[in-house]
């Protein structure tokens, strides 16, 4: 006996077929669920469809910032909500260390001019 797997979810949850499941992928108003920026950095939460294991459909993603690159995926679009509002939380409380300075140079000669009173 063979065993199927259900493979496409839509936002509900309920099983849909590949057709079905390439027509919502097209849409972006179906497919982008909430979207953020935060200081330059963007939390961006969308569905994705296609069941990942624990049946995750949706993601979370950070783009820039001290979290840049960071995912989460969810199950329902309640708690892919309620996440993206938990993560923006945590952009604010990360934000990007300030950059480096960059180290002076140093004419070394000059330097040793000076110190031999040059």
């Amino acid at each position: 006996m063979t065993e199927w797997r259900v493979l496409f979810r839509n936002r509900d949850g309920e099983p849909i077929d590949i057709d079905t499941f390439a027509l919502l992928l097209e849409r972006d108003d179906y497919r982008r669920v909430e979207h953020d920026t935060i200081d330059g950095v963007e939390v961006s939460t969308v569905w994705l469809g296609v069941v990942h294991p624990g049946e995750r459909i949706f993601e979370t993603m950070v783009f820039g910032g001290a979290l840049h690159g960071e995912q989460w995926r969810w199950s329902t679009e309640a708690e892919a909500l309620m996440g993206h509002a938990s993560v923006c939380h945590l952009v604010r409380e990360n934000p990007m260390p300030p950059p480096r300075q960059p180290r002076p140079t140093y004419d070394w000669q000059w330097i040793a001019r000076k110190r031999n009173g040059n």
